[in-house]
Protein backbone atom coordinates (compact mmCIF):
# COMPACT_ATOMS: atom_id res chain seq x y z
CA UNK A 1 0.00 0.00 0.00
CA UNK A 2 1.26 3.49 -0.84
CA UNK A 3 2.06 5.97 1.98
CA UNK A 4 0.48 8.83 -0.10
CA UNK A 5 -2.44 9.40 -2.46
CA UNK A 6 -2.60 12.22 -4.47
CA UNK A 7 -6.40 12.59 -4.91
CA UNK A 8 -7.30 14.80 -8.29
CA UNK A 9 -11.42 15.49 -9.66
CA UNK A 10 -11.09 15.89 -13.30
CA UNK A 11 -13.97 17.44 -15.29
CA UNK A 12 -13.14 18.95 -19.01
CA UNK A 13 -9.32 19.44 -17.89
CA UNK A 14 -8.09 18.22 -20.98
CA UNK A 15 -6.05 21.87 -20.96
CA UNK A 16 -4.32 21.22 -18.08
CA UNK A 17 -4.01 17.59 -16.69
CA UNK A 18 -1.25 16.78 -18.37
CA UNK A 19 1.23 19.09 -17.14
CA UNK A 20 -0.08 19.24 -13.75
CA UNK A 21 0.67 15.27 -13.30
CA UNK A 22 4.03 16.00 -15.00
CA UNK A 23 4.18 18.27 -12.08
CA UNK A 24 3.45 15.86 -9.48
CA UNK A 25 5.29 12.40 -10.56
CA UNK A 26 8.57 13.82 -10.72
CA UNK A 27 8.12 13.13 -6.34
CA UNK A 28 9.96 9.78 -5.74
CA UNK A 29 7.89 9.16 -2.58
CA UNK A 30 6.02 6.27 -2.00
CA UNK A 31 2.57 7.08 -3.59
CA UNK A 32 -0.04 6.58 -5.46
CA UNK A 33 -1.75 9.58 -7.74
CA UNK A 34 -5.82 8.88 -7.75
CA UNK A 35 -7.73 10.47 -10.77
CA UNK A 36 -11.02 10.71 -10.88
CA UNK A 37 -12.97 11.58 -14.65
CA UNK A 38 -15.82 13.31 -13.35
CA UNK A 39 -17.70 12.67 -16.75
CA UNK A 40 -15.91 14.59 -18.45
CA UNK A 41 -16.92 15.56 -22.45
CA UNK A 42 -13.17 16.39 -23.75
CA UNK A 43 -10.13 14.26 -24.04
CA UNK A 44 -9.68 14.27 -20.28
CA UNK A 45 -10.27 10.43 -20.74
CA UNK A 46 -7.70 9.91 -23.08
CA UNK A 47 -4.79 11.77 -21.90
CA UNK A 48 -5.50 10.01 -18.21
CA UNK A 49 -5.63 6.54 -19.80
CA UNK A 50 -2.08 7.57 -21.49
CA UNK A 51 -0.34 8.81 -18.38
CA UNK A 52 -1.52 5.44 -16.70
CA UNK A 53 -0.41 3.54 -19.63
CA UNK A 54 3.27 5.57 -18.73
CA UNK A 55 3.61 5.59 -15.18
CA UNK A 56 1.75 2.80 -12.71
CA UNK A 57 1.36 5.23 -9.72
CA UNK A 58 -1.26 6.58 -11.64
CA UNK A 59 -4.36 5.00 -10.86
CA UNK A 60 -7.67 6.08 -12.40
CA UNK A 61 -11.43 6.08 -11.04
CA UNK A 62 -14.62 6.99 -13.06
CA UNK A 63 -18.32 6.53 -12.23
CA UNK A 64 -19.84 6.85 -15.77
CA UNK A 65 -21.30 10.57 -14.83
CA UNK A 66 -20.40 13.68 -13.41
CA UNK A 67 -20.55 13.45 -9.54
CA UNK A 68 -19.60 17.36 -8.90
CA UNK A 69 -16.67 18.23 -7.10
CA UNK A 70 -17.83 17.56 -3.76
CA UNK A 71 -19.09 14.38 -4.00
CA UNK A 72 -16.14 13.67 -5.96
CA UNK A 73 -13.93 14.15 -3.82
CA UNK A 74 -15.63 12.24 -1.31
CA UNK A 75 -14.96 9.25 -3.58
CA UNK A 76 -11.83 9.95 -4.12
CA UNK A 77 -10.93 10.04 -0.09
CA UNK A 78 -12.88 6.80 0.15
CA UNK A 79 -10.76 4.95 -2.33
CA UNK A 80 -7.68 6.23 -1.51
CA UNK A 81 -4.91 3.75 -0.32
CA UNK A 82 -2.47 5.93 1.05
CA UNK A 83 -2.12 6.69 4.71
CA UNK A 84 -1.76 10.43 3.75
CA UNK A 85 -3.85 12.24 1.32
CA UNK A 86 -2.58 15.08 -0.65
CA UNK A 87 -6.05 17.13 -2.59
CA UNK A 88 -5.33 18.63 -5.55
CA UNK A 89 -6.46 20.50 -8.49
CA UNK A 90 -6.56 18.78 -11.98
CA UNK A 91 -5.34 22.85 -13.36
CA UNK A 92 -2.64 23.17 -10.50
CA UNK A 93 1.28 22.75 -10.99
CA UNK A 94 2.66 21.02 -7.69
CA UNK A 95 6.00 22.71 -6.74
CA UNK A 96 8.92 20.24 -6.41
CA UNK A 97 9.77 18.72 -2.84
CA UNK A 98 6.48 20.48 -1.35
CA UNK A 99 5.28 16.35 -0.38
CA UNK A 100 8.68 15.76 0.89
CA UNK A 101 8.80 18.55 2.99
CA UNK A 102 5.08 17.93 4.04
CA UNK A 103 5.66 14.20 4.84
CA UNK A 104 8.54 15.09 6.77
CA UNK A 105 6.47 17.22 9.10
CA UNK A 106 4.06 14.87 9.83
CA UNK A 107 6.65 12.23 10.42
CA UNK A 108 8.48 14.43 12.76
CA UNK A 109 5.45 15.09 14.95
CA UNK A 110 3.30 12.01 15.81
CA UNK A 111 0.39 14.44 17.51
CA UNK A 112 0.00 16.38 14.10
CA UNK A 113 -2.92 15.16 11.84
CA UNK A 114 -2.35 17.52 9.08
CA UNK A 115 0.23 20.57 7.68
CA UNK A 116 -0.62 22.99 5.08
CA UNK A 117 1.15 25.70 3.09
CA UNK A 118 0.84 28.43 0.61
CA UNK A 119 0.23 28.78 -2.94
CA UNK A 120 1.27 31.28 -5.45
CA UNK A 121 -1.24 31.98 -8.02
CA UNK A 122 -0.48 32.00 -12.19
CA UNK A 123 -1.98 33.36 -14.99
CA UNK A 124 -4.20 31.13 -17.15
CA UNK A 125 -1.04 30.12 -19.02
CA UNK A 126 1.09 29.28 -16.35
CA UNK A 127 2.93 32.68 -16.16
CA UNK A 128 3.83 33.36 -12.30
CA UNK A 129 1.85 36.23 -10.53
CA UNK A 130 3.02 38.05 -7.18
CA UNK A 131 -0.36 37.26 -5.66
CA UNK A 132 0.22 34.70 -2.89
CA UNK A 133 -2.14 32.60 -0.51
CA UNK A 134 -1.69 30.66 3.15
CA UNK A 135 -0.98 31.68 6.45
CA UNK A 136 -1.42 30.54 10.20
CA UNK A 137 -5.21 30.24 10.29
CA UNK A 138 -7.36 32.51 12.34
CA UNK A 139 -10.34 31.11 13.32
CA UNK A 140 -12.24 34.49 14.07
CA UNK A 141 -11.34 35.71 10.71
CA UNK A 142 -11.65 32.82 8.62
CA UNK A 143 -14.72 33.66 6.66
CA UNK A 144 -12.79 36.69 5.64
CA UNK A 145 -9.93 35.68 4.53
CA UNK A 146 -9.50 31.70 4.97
CA UNK A 147 -6.08 30.60 4.52
CA UNK A 148 -5.56 26.96 3.61
CA UNK A 149 -4.99 26.69 0.07
CA UNK A 150 -6.88 23.41 -1.42
CA UNK A 151 -3.82 21.94 -2.83
CA UNK A 152 -1.29 23.11 -0.06
CA UNK A 153 -2.91 20.60 2.61
CA UNK A 154 -1.74 16.82 3.24
CA UNK A 155 -3.59 14.57 5.85
CA UNK A 156 -3.92 11.73 7.81
CA UNK A 157 -6.15 9.85 5.95
CA UNK A 158 -8.18 8.72 9.38
CA UNK A 159 -8.42 12.38 10.24
CA UNK A 160 -10.01 13.39 6.76
CA UNK A 161 -12.69 10.37 7.51
CA UNK A 162 -13.03 12.30 11.58
CA UNK A 163 -13.66 15.12 10.46
CA UNK A 164 -16.19 14.13 8.39
CA UNK A 165 -14.95 13.97 4.71
CA UNK A 166 -15.91 16.25 1.77
CA UNK A 167 -20.03 17.53 2.21
CA UNK A 168 -21.66 18.91 -0.70
CA UNK A 169 -22.49 23.09 0.28
CA UNK A 170 -25.55 23.33 -1.85
CA UNK A 171 -28.34 20.99 -1.97
CA UNK A 172 -29.58 22.65 -5.32
CA UNK A 173 -26.68 23.38 -7.60
CA UNK A 174 -23.20 23.17 -8.26
CA UNK A 175 -21.12 22.78 -4.82
CA UNK A 176 -17.86 25.41 -4.43
CA UNK A 177 -15.79 25.21 -1.20
CA UNK A 178 -16.22 21.90 -0.26
CA UNK A 179 -12.68 22.10 0.82
CA UNK A 180 -13.07 24.68 2.78
CA UNK A 181 -15.40 23.30 4.77
CA UNK A 182 -13.15 20.79 5.93
CA UNK A 183 -10.53 23.12 6.45
CA UNK A 184 -13.67 24.78 9.07
CA UNK A 185 -13.70 21.21 10.89
CA UNK A 186 -9.96 20.08 11.14
CA UNK A 187 -9.26 23.66 12.57
CA UNK A 188 -12.28 22.78 15.30
CA UNK A 189 -9.67 19.86 16.32
CA UNK A 190 -6.40 22.10 16.39
CA UNK A 191 -4.07 19.48 15.07
CA UNK A 192 -3.49 20.92 11.46
CA UNK A 193 0.02 22.91 10.98
CA UNK A 194 1.03 25.82 8.67
CA UNK A 195 4.31 24.96 6.99
CA UNK A 196 6.07 28.88 5.71
CA UNK A 197 6.85 26.80 2.44
CA UNK A 198 4.85 27.24 -1.55
CA UNK A 199 3.49 23.89 -1.96
CA UNK A 200 1.73 25.00 -5.85
CA UNK A 201 1.46 27.06 -8.62
CA UNK A 202 -2.56 28.30 -8.11
CA UNK A 203 -3.89 28.82 -11.95
CA UNK A 204 -5.95 31.79 -12.21
CA UNK A 205 -8.90 31.30 -14.43
CA UNK A 206 -12.25 32.61 -15.72
CA UNK A 207 -13.76 29.12 -15.53
CA UNK A 208 -13.57 28.20 -12.04
CA UNK A 209 -16.42 27.69 -9.77
CA UNK A 210 -14.74 30.04 -7.45
CA UNK A 211 -15.29 32.99 -9.61
CA UNK A 212 -18.93 32.39 -9.78
CA UNK A 213 -19.80 34.93 -6.89
CA UNK A 214 -23.44 33.93 -6.19
CA UNK A 215 -22.02 30.35 -5.97
CA UNK A 216 -19.27 31.88 -3.59
CA UNK A 217 -21.90 33.49 -1.32
CA UNK A 218 -23.95 30.54 -1.10
CA UNK A 219 -21.83 28.24 -0.08
CA UNK A 220 -20.33 30.95 2.57
CA UNK A 221 -23.67 30.97 3.82
CA UNK A 222 -24.37 27.36 3.74
CA UNK A 223 -21.08 26.76 5.50
CA UNK A 224 -21.72 29.50 8.41
CA UNK A 225 -25.57 28.51 9.11
CA UNK A 226 -24.27 24.64 9.55
CA UNK A 227 -21.91 25.99 11.92
CA UNK A 228 -24.53 28.58 13.96
CA UNK A 229 -26.93 25.76 13.87
CA UNK A 230 -24.32 22.81 15.35
CA UNK A 231 -23.82 25.07 18.36
CA UNK A 232 -27.10 26.70 18.63
CA UNK A 233 -26.82 27.24 22.66
CA UNK A 234 -23.49 28.66 22.54
CA UNK A 235 -24.28 30.79 19.27
CA UNK A 236 -27.49 32.37 21.65
CA UNK A 237 -25.16 33.33 24.76
CA UNK A 238 -23.01 34.93 22.68
CA UNK A 239 -25.53 37.17 21.44
CA UNK A 240 -27.25 37.62 24.32
CA UNK A 241 -23.83 39.18 25.75
CA UNK A 242 -22.48 36.46 27.26
CA UNK A 243 -18.81 37.38 28.87
CA UNK A 244 -18.13 33.54 29.95
CA UNK A 245 -15.21 31.90 28.43
CA UNK A 246 -16.37 28.25 26.99
CA UNK A 247 -15.21 26.11 29.89
CA UNK A 248 -14.35 22.75 27.37
CA UNK A 249 -11.46 23.29 24.54
CA UNK A 250 -13.75 22.23 21.67
CA UNK A 251 -16.30 24.68 22.90
CA UNK A 252 -13.60 27.65 23.00
CA UNK A 253 -12.91 26.74 19.54
CA UNK A 254 -16.23 26.53 18.10
CA UNK A 255 -16.77 30.12 19.95
CA UNK A 256 -13.85 31.23 18.25
CA UNK A 257 -15.70 30.75 14.89
CA UNK A 258 -19.06 31.54 15.72
CA UNK A 259 -17.71 35.11 16.91
CA UNK A 260 -16.06 35.67 13.61
CA UNK A 261 -19.58 34.81 11.78
CA UNK A 262 -21.88 36.80 14.53
CA UNK A 263 -19.45 39.85 13.43
CA UNK A 264 -19.63 39.37 9.70
CA UNK A 265 -23.32 38.29 9.16
CA UNK A 266 -25.22 40.20 11.72
CA UNK A 267 -25.62 43.93 12.21
CA UNK A 268 -24.70 44.78 15.73
CA UNK A 269 -23.63 48.37 17.30
CA UNK A 270 -19.78 48.80 18.30
CA UNK A 271 -19.78 48.13 21.86
CA UNK A 272 -21.35 45.02 20.89
CA UNK A 273 -18.63 44.05 18.64
CA UNK A 274 -15.89 44.88 21.27
CA UNK A 275 -17.15 42.56 23.77
CA UNK A 276 -17.63 40.11 21.62
CA UNK A 277 -13.32 40.65 20.44
CA UNK A 278 -12.36 41.07 23.77
CA UNK A 279 -14.03 37.51 24.90
CA UNK A 280 -12.89 36.21 21.50
CA UNK A 281 -9.30 37.67 22.95
CA UNK A 282 -9.72 36.07 26.37
CA UNK A 283 -10.45 32.91 24.64
CA UNK A 284 -7.05 32.64 22.26
CA UNK A 285 -4.87 35.63 23.06
CA UNK A 286 -2.74 33.70 19.56
CA UNK A 287 -5.59 34.47 17.01
CA UNK A 288 -3.88 37.24 15.14
CA UNK A 289 -7.85 37.86 13.18
CA UNK A 290 -9.09 39.58 16.19
CA UNK A 291 -6.22 41.92 16.86
CA UNK A 292 -6.96 42.84 12.99
CA UNK A 293 -10.76 43.11 13.90
CA UNK A 294 -10.20 44.99 17.39
CA UNK A 295 -7.78 47.33 14.98
CA UNK A 296 -10.90 48.13 12.57
CA UNK A 297 -13.26 48.33 15.37
CA UNK A 298 -11.30 51.12 17.41
CA UNK A 299 -10.47 52.34 14.72
CA UNK A 300 -14.32 53.50 13.55
CA UNK A 301 -15.04 54.31 17.47
CA UNK A 302 -12.52 57.00 17.27
CA UNK A 303 -10.23 55.23 20.09
CA UNK A 304 -6.90 55.75 17.96
CA UNK A 305 -4.60 54.19 21.06
CA UNK A 306 -6.19 51.25 21.45
CA UNK A 307 -6.45 50.80 18.00
CA UNK A 308 -2.72 51.46 17.60
CA UNK A 309 -2.45 49.00 20.02
CA UNK A 310 -3.99 46.06 17.63
CA UNK A 311 -1.34 47.40 15.15
CA UNK A 312 1.70 46.88 17.48
CA UNK A 313 0.16 43.59 18.76
CA UNK A 314 0.18 42.14 15.22
CA UNK A 315 3.94 43.09 14.49
CA UNK A 316 5.46 41.59 17.37
CA UNK A 317 3.13 38.89 17.43
CA UNK A 318 5.00 35.22 17.51
CA UNK A 319 6.27 32.74 15.10
CA UNK A 320 7.63 31.99 11.82
CA UNK A 321 5.02 33.31 9.59
CA UNK A 322 5.16 37.05 8.60
CA UNK A 323 1.66 37.22 7.45
CA UNK A 324 0.59 38.48 10.83
CA UNK A 325 3.55 41.11 11.09
CA UNK A 326 3.11 41.93 7.36
CA UNK A 327 -0.91 42.76 7.95
CA UNK A 328 -0.12 44.93 11.56
CA UNK A 329 2.67 47.02 9.17
CA UNK A 330 -0.31 47.56 6.82
CA UNK A 331 -2.65 48.39 9.43
CA UNK A 332 -0.11 51.18 10.49
CA UNK A 333 -0.15 52.38 7.11
CA UNK A 334 -3.78 52.44 7.29
CA UNK A 335 -3.83 54.88 10.14
CA UNK A 336 -1.05 57.20 9.43
CA UNK A 337 -2.57 57.77 5.61
CA UNK A 338 -6.00 58.81 7.53
CA UNK A 339 -3.96 60.98 9.93
CA UNK A 340 -2.37 62.25 6.75
CA UNK A 341 1.20 61.16 8.91
CA UNK A 342 3.31 60.88 6.06
CA UNK A 343 6.68 60.38 7.62
CA UNK A 344 4.94 57.58 10.08
CA UNK A 345 2.96 55.66 6.97
CA UNK A 346 6.44 55.94 4.51
CA UNK A 347 8.41 54.26 7.60
CA UNK A 348 5.69 51.19 8.23
CA UNK A 349 5.17 51.06 4.44
CA UNK A 350 9.00 49.97 4.05
CA UNK A 351 8.57 47.72 6.89
CA UNK A 352 5.72 45.95 5.42
CA UNK A 353 7.67 46.16 2.11
CA UNK A 354 10.83 44.33 3.34
CA UNK A 355 8.34 41.70 5.08
CA UNK A 356 6.74 40.97 1.69
CA UNK A 357 9.87 39.78 0.22
CA UNK A 358 10.94 37.80 3.18
CA UNK A 359 7.58 36.51 2.72
CA UNK A 360 8.04 35.70 -0.93
CA UNK A 361 11.76 34.45 -0.41
CA UNK A 362 10.32 30.85 -0.40
CA UNK A 363 8.42 31.24 -3.30
CA UNK A 364 9.31 29.76 -7.05
CA UNK A 365 10.83 32.07 -9.46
Amino acid sequence: MPELSVNIPAYNAEKYIGPCLDSILVSKLDMEVLVLDDGSTDGTAEILKQKADEDSRVRLLSFGKNLGVATGRQKLLENSNGTLIAPFDADDLMIPGWLEKAKSHLDQDSKLNAVYGKCRFMTESGEPMEKVHGSTYSRVNCFVCHPVPQGAVIAKKEFFLKCGGYIPTSQTGPSVMEDFFTWCRMMLEDQMKFIDVCAFLYRDHSDQMTKKESLFISATEFIQNFLINQNGALTQSLLNGSSAVPASDKDRKIAMFVIGILLKSVKMDLNTALNLLKLAEQIDPQDYGVQVKLYEAYKASGRDRAALGAARNLISFPGEDYYPNMMGHFLMTDFYQSKGDRESFDRHQQEYNLLFERYCELLPA
